[in-house]
């Protein structure tokens, strides 16, 4: 693929995982992406056999994309609880940033609109990509002696997200404000400690 080539798909996946975001799977036709991307409609096929095809393709550079930045923001700590704060905080910035967008063209998928292969073929790459940065953290720790050895790395991957995810709606929803560093702190000390009552230095007798 030459520079032209490539120059044009790039614009076609980054047109298309706008209107994706804006407009969710249904709403969107390969005719407004190629008209937004400023190509004709044969240009789009071209590089993509179908609009199921390209979607699957745009959810499967952002799931990446956000492994990336999972990994990066762990780098900043040293020990599991520093580095799964890093990471919290990363995925409701991410949260933020993107509340809305890709999101609700996920559900659209995921409600029967694409085939079940092509679902499975996203499920892969979260299972791998996304969840497996978490649970790289997670197996580090168990390693480390952090993190008790009994337990699922990749499913507690996944409630990590989902408690991001959860919060991030109530605290928005609910509480009428954008979620903090703190927040994220908070749910890792859930996740680590639980929610029973900590112990104090002075215990009563």
């Amino acid at each position: 693929m030459d520079e032209m080539e490539q120059d044009g798909r790039e614009r076609i996946c980054r047109v298309a995982e706008r209107l994706f975001s804006e407009q969710g799977y249904a709403g969107v036709s390969m005719r407004d992406i190629a008209r937004q991307a400023g190509l004709s409609k044969a240009a789009v096929y071209h590089h993509f056999a179908g609009k199921e095809e390209l979607f699957v393709h745009v959810m499967e550079r952002g799931l990446r994309r956000a492994a990336q930045t999972l990994r990066r923001a762990a780098q900043a700590a040293g020990d599991t609880k520093g580095k799964l704060q890093c990471v919290a905080r990363a995925l409701l910035e991410m949260k933020k940033s993107r509340r809305g967008m890709m999101q609700s063209a996920a559900r659209d998928a995921m409600s029967g609109v694409i085939g079940r292969e092509r679902v499975r073929e996203l499920m892969r790459v979260m299972h791998d990509d996304l969840l497996g940065a978490i649970a790289e953290i997670l197996d580090e720790g168990v390693a480390r002696g952090e993190i008790r050895p009994d337990i699922n790395t990749r499913m507690i991957a996944g409630i990590l997200m989902g408690m991001i995810r959860d919060m991030g709606i109530f605290l928005v929803m609910v509480e009428h404000r954008e979620p903090s560093p703190n927040d994220a702190d908070m749910i890792i000390d859930i996740l680590l400690k639980g929610i029973g009552e900590r112990e104090h230095e002075n215990n009563r007798s």
